[in-house]
Order: structure tokens, then C-alpha cells, then sequence
């Protein structure tokens, strides 16, 4: 079968994502701490979820059902190796931290052994950044049996499913996780849980699969819905920076949790994205944006290889993690902000590294292939 065109839009988008992410993991989550109650992860797996949709469940929509799940197994197999590597690294270091005293300082690295190591690999245990790609790996698990349902017309049973995956999540399993990592002495690390989390991708999946169809166009094209979408951008913007008179901090922090995804997290989150797809519809970032596309177009070695990065020079250069300008308000809060932009600037440089080195190695096999043919 033939492969489909990959949207460049979307890989755009990925992009973008990979770039915000490593500007938050270098200088701290200064692009959500402006806007609201959502981070570039919520972005990274809802569009993933939706490259899912458009071309892999589009791609047996003519034969109606999958039945060979080793595109998936393969997939998942290429991105477990990834966070094996990333493992390692963490190990590594950790070495290299004993040897050398306090020359590596990063605090999550102290809490990696062989059995948190073990941990790693099955997907349980996620030190610091090592949260996505086990996720991933686990959506590229249950994606096939997710699609099969959506071919045979049971979207309504995926949705019912998802939905009280993420309400039970929520309300009970996060908690009980928590309990059972306590009892056998595993550090509580991982910002995301799988049962929350699985709630973006698959309605990403369910978004790129009706991508083409007239009731997608329709609400896309809706002036009342863009008004709906500013009015909760601008409430949320309100609340992140207490200008709402009245507003418990405790239940605002409950419902925009992080690791469960709550509920006002996760409108914020589609508050947001509905206001760019709205923008995109009007305009085409390819025109000036396709460089851009090839990291999304790679976005497992890129992010793979900004985690690296992370690690050496998170653990080596404390400029990352010095305020020069007291934040005592917004003045100086900018200023801090500006000069991690500037020093992380180089970084999203590097980002490009990885792509280049396999597109090296890529044409290297295939000529290599052709000669020997």
C-alpha cells in the first residue's frame, strides 16, 4: 500500500513543540507561566494522537480492520531503544557523579540505581524528563486495538472508555499508585499519568481520523465558538494570575493538576488549540515554516536528544538556574526570562543535530543498499 504524504502542518506544529519544550526544561516553564494552565506535553501528545488518526487509521480504512500489528510493534520497539539509551545516560552519569564528588549536581540523577534502572525499563519508574516516551510507547501499545473499535463505528465505547480512564485516574488510581511506589521505596517522579494522559491523544486520534469530514469544518469555521474559546483563554489567563477576586487556590490548583490533567487543565488546553487551528486555517506555515517540520518530522530523536543535552548541560553550567534580576515583579521576572531565552538559544540550534546525523546515515544505507542490490 502506498504510504501517504505526511502533513507538514502538523510536523510544523511539532516543531514548534519540540522548541517550547526545551525552552521550558532550560529556563523553566516560562511560556505557560504568562498564558494559563497548560504546558507544549498536552500539545506534543494531542497532535501525535492526531498524526495517529489521519494516517494510520485512515490507512485500513478500506480494508476495515488491522490485522497485522507489527507496524505498531516495530514503532514501539524503535522508541523503547530510544529510552533505553536515555536510561543509560542517566546511569552514566550517575557513575561520573560518584567519582568526581559534586561535579554533577542534578538532584534527580542521585536517585538512579540498577533497580530504579530495572524499574525504568518497564515503563514504571521516570526520572527527570523521561516521562513522554514511555507514555508513547504504551499509546503505540493500545493504539491498534483503539483503531480496530473506530473502523467498526464504536467510537462512542472509545470515548466511554477514555473518558472514565481519566475520571477513575483523577479521582482514585493517581493516589493508588502513589501507595504501592511507597511501599516498595521507588521515588514518586513522572509528571504524567498514562490513565489521564491516554485522554489527549485518543481524542487527537478521533480529531485526525474526522479531520476532513463537514462537522469538523463547521465548528472550526464558527465565529461563537472562537468567541467561547478567547473568553475561557482570557478567564484562565485571569485565574493563573490571581485576578479573579475570590478564587480558592486550593481548588484552582486541584482542577488544573498537572499529572492527573484536571478537568480545567484540560479546557484551557482546547481553549488554546482551537484558537490556533482556527489561525492555521487561514494561514500556511509551510511558505515560510518547513524547516521547522523536519524536527517534527523526527520528533523522537530530537527529543531524545534534547533530554541529553539536558542532562550534561543542566548538570555542568549553572546559568540555567540563576535569577541575575531579583523577581519581585514583572519587570525583573522579563528580564531572567530574556536572558534564559538567550542562553537556550543555542540549544534549539543543536535540536537540528540529530536530524542532519540521520539523514547522513539514512542516505549512507540506502546507497549502501543500492550498490549491493
Amino acid at each position: 500500500m502506498r504510504k501517504p504524504l505526511r502533513n507538514q502542518t502538523l510536523d510544523i506544529i511539532r516543531g514548534f513543540l519540540l522548541i517550547i519544550m526545551t525552552i521550558d526544561h532550560f529556563s523553566g516553564q516560562i511560556i505557560t507561566s504568562y498564558v494559563g494552565y497548560f504546558s507544549a506535553a498536552e500539545g506534543f501528545v494531542f497532535v501525535s494522537g492526531m498524526v495517529m488518526g489521519i494516517y494510520f487509521i485512515n490507512k485500513y480504512v478500506k480494508i476495515g480492520e488491522i490485522k497485522n500489528n507489527s507496524s505498531f510493534i516495530k514503532r514501539g520497539f524503535r522508541i523503547y531503544k530510544y529510552h533505553i539509551i536515555t536510561l543509560l545516560f542517566y546511569l552514566v552519569f550517575k557513575a561520573l557523579e560518584q567519582s568526581q564528588g559534586n561535579w554533577f549536581s542534578i538532584t534527580t540523577l542521585k536517585q538512579i540505581n540498577i533497580f530504579q534502572f530495572l524499574w525504568g525499563a518497564l515503563l514504571i519508574y521516570k526520572p527527570f524528563g523521561l516521562d513522554i516516551l514511555p507514555m508513547y510507547i504504551l499509546f503505540i501499545i493500545v493504539a491498534p486495538y483503539l483503531i480496530n473499535l473506530i473502523l467498526s463505528n464504536k467510537v462512542r465505547i472509545v470515548l466511554i472508555i477514555s473518558i472514565s480512564l481519566w475520571l477513575l485516574s483523577y479521582l482514585f488510581i493517581e493516589t493508588s499508585i502513589i501507595e504501592w511506589k511507597s511501599k516498595i521505596h521507588l521515588p514518586i517522579t513522572g509528571a504524567f499519568n498514562f490513565f489521564s494522559w491516554q485522554l489527549l491523544f485518543v481524542l487527537g486520534m478521533l480529531l485526525g481520523f474526522y479531520a476532513k469530514s463537514q462537522k469538523i469544518n463547521f465548528i472550526l469555521k464558527n465565529k461563537l465558538s472562537l468567541i467561547f474559546s478567547c473568553l475561557f483563554i482570557l478567564v484562565f489567563f485571569l485565574l493563573k494570575h490571581q485576578l479573579l477576586l475570590e478564587t480558592n487556590s486550593d481548588l484552582i490548583e486541584l482542577l488544573t493538576d498537572r499529572t492527573t490533567l484536571g478537568p480545567l487543565r484540560i479546557i484551557n488546553f482546547f481553549s488554546i488549540a482551537y484558537l490556533i487551528f482556527f489561525l492555521l486555517s487561514k494561514i500556511d506555515l509551510s511558505i515560510n515554516l518547513s524547516k521547522l517540520a523536519v524536527l517534527g518530522q523526527h520528533s523522537i530523536q530530537v527529543f531524545t536528544f534534547h533530554l541529553l543535552v539536558l542532562i550534561v548541560l543542566i548538570s555542568n553550567i549553572p546559568l540555567f538556574s540563576i535569577e541575575f534580576f531579583e523577581s519581585q515583579g514583572y519587570y525583573q521576572l522579563i528580564l531572567n526570562n530574556l536572558l534564559n531565552w538567550f542562553l537556550t538559544f543555542p540549544i534549539i540550534l543543536f535540536l537540528f543535530i540529530p536530524v542532519m546525523l540521520y539523514k547522513k546515515y539514512k542516505s549512507i544505507l540506502e546507497l549502501f543498499y543500492i550498490k549491493n542490490s
